[in-house]
């Protein structure tokens, strides 16, 4: 599903208009990139949903085969997210593996 049929689909539930619900999904997609940004250790929790936070990637020294060299990857911030424990439980009873 993308984002525009995200957008369908909750007007569609909700009755509010497609520009409405575009602009109110644009807004918590923002806020969240935002308040993730701000810091590192900032996070956007969704009780029963999930929780979106950065995760520290620490320094690690890697090699380049071609140059047989060893190269020093700094330390990294990346956004993830953490589906909620409910959540997970209901997709995997949803679906036979």
């Amino acid at each position: 599903m993308i984002k525009n049929e995200v957008i369908r689909e909750v007007a569609k539930q909700t009755g509010l208009g497609r520009e409405d619900v575009r602009l109110s999904v644009d807004a918590l997609i923002q806020v969240i990139k935002d308040t993730l940004a701000k810091r590192v250790d900032a996070q956007v929790s969704f009780r029963g949903f999930g929780v979106f936070r950065n995760r520290v990637r620490a320094e690690k020294t890697a090699r380049n085969i071609k140059r047989n060299t060893r190269m020093v990857l700094p330390e990294r911030v990346l956004p993830t997210f953490k589906p909620s424990k409910g959540w997970s439980r209901q997709v995997q009873e949803g679906h036979l593996l």
